[in-house]
This record gives structure tokens, sequence and C-alpha cells, in this order.
């Protein structure tokens, strides 16, 4: 940023009036300060729809797969910190890493339950061998 608070980009010195962080973590920049460009939104900030400790569902990056992992912070508050810090933090199953999460529904989603009530289910016994039964009941994957 210059004097005048301008942004100034690259090496260039490419100079727009606006950056914007995105919802979904994307950041844009404007090159005039024109409504073509951007306008006054009442629109609220996207919405924390995934409390601490849901299990949930995430890409890493636009294109990547998803992971299954779980929330270990969900920060309300992202919004108006200027998005420097990411709305979610998920600890991934597999590799136990720490993620951030920016994305609405398409970077991140609730998890589905791998057994649906009523399903045939195997369960470990405390002792040697198995146990089969039916899934009577099972919690949300939210939480």
């Amino acid at each position: 940023i210059d004097e005048d608070g301008v942004f100034l980009l690259g090496r260039a010195g490419v100079v727009v009036p606006y950056q914007m962080l995105t919802d979904n973590g994307d950041l844009l920049y404007a090159p005039e300060d024109d409504e073509c460009y951007l306008r006054k939104s009442d629109a609220p900030p996207m919405p924390i729809e995934h409390p601490t400790g849901s299990i949930v569902e995430y890409k890493e990056g636009k294109v990547g797969n998803w992971r299954r992992g779980t929330v270990v912070e969900a920060c309300t508050d992202w919004a108006e910190r200027g998005g420097r810090i990411a709305p979610y933090t998920i600890q991934d199953d597999d590799d136990e890493k720490i993620h951030r999460c920016w994305g609405p529904k398409h970077f991140i989603r609730r998890a589905q339950l791998r057994f649906k009530i009523g399903g045939r289910i195997e369960l470990p016994r405390r002792g040697p061998g198995t146990v089969n039964t039916e899934l009577d009941n099972a919690l949300s994957a939210g939480g």
C-alpha cells in the first residue's frame, strides 16, 4: 500500500483502489472505483454453519479431493477480523494436519455418515470375534 492508501500489485507496480477477500477465500482486486466492478452490498458475511466439533468433509483448494476432518475452531467473527483468519480450522482425520478452510458449501460440507439406520453392521467384541447387529440410531454428523 502506498502513502495514499492505494494497493500496489506485483513488480510492475500495478495500482488498484480495492482489494477484496471473498467469503470463499478468493483474493480479488478492482481496477477502478466504478459500479461495473463493485457495488455496496447489504448481504451479511458467510455464516458459520459447522460449529466446533462438527465432523465435516472439506476440499483442499478448489480442485482438491474431498477429505474428512473435525472442526477444531469455528471463528464466528472472521469477517470483522478483515479476513486475516479463516472461518474454519479443521484437523484432518487421516494425516491429523491442521487445515484452514474459507469456503461455503462447495468447500466444506457436513460429513455423511457411513451407515444408515436399519443397516446391518459388524462390531468388534472386547474379546475375540465380532457381533453382528442392526443400527437403530445415529447422531447427526454435524455435531
